[in-house]
């Protein structure tokens, strides 16, 4: 052992110099794949996935680059995909058309949603009314529903409640608002 050391101390300069210290590290990596052999890559290593409904996948052994393109918006900023779901509902886009064009109606921007014209409703401003038997077969708050999810309005309503309250948002306006001209009688 003291020989070793002694060793160690006489060639300490060519030893921790930058050539000692490469035989070093090439003797030691020599070892430990003498010493602790890494298993063969004879194993297969095979992914799966089921894509779900409207789905696709994509699977790669390396990189995957993307581009991405956002749907072309109409003027208004509505998306094509929008517009289609609004193009789904005309009766309910011609009633809240028709509520806009009013005169009282350009800074309107909400509507209450009643069964019939015979439930009461005070509103402590200004707000569009839509009567669920005007809409029989035509599941308006279905409809609603798609328009929430799209971000085109917003449910104000607390709760189950006999009436419900909706935002519409600016671009949901931009996009309904009557053409100039047009007249609801």
């Amino acid at each position: 052992m003291a020989d070793v050391v002694g060793w160690l101390s006489d060639n300490k300069t060519w030893i921790f110099d930058g050539i000692g210290v490469l035989i070093l590290g090439g003797v030691g990596t020599l070892a430990y794949r003498i010493f602790w052999p890494q298993p063969q890559n004879s194993t297969t290593h095979t992914q799966s996935a089921r894509p779900g409904p409207g789905a696709s996948v994509v699977q790669a052994g390396r990189d995957i680059n993307l581009s991405v393109q956002t749907p072309p918006s109409l003027p208004s900023g509505i998306t094509a995909g929008e517009h289609a779901v609004l193009d789904s509902m005309p009766k309910l886009v011609s009633e809240l058309q028709q509520g806009l064009s009013d005169p009282r109606g350009e800074f309107i921007r909400e509507f209450v949603v009643l069964p019939n014209p015979r439930v009461t409703f005070d509103s402590s401003k200004p707000r569009l009314v839509l009567y669920l038997e005007n809409f029989e077969g035509e599941n308006l708050i279905g409809q609603l529903d798609v328009l929430e999810a799209k971000g085109l309005v917003e449910d104000l309503s607390a709760g189950e409640a006999v009436s419900r309250i909706y935002r519409m948002t600016e671009k949901f306006i931009s996009h309904i608002r009557p053409p100039a001209g047009y007249s609801s009688e």
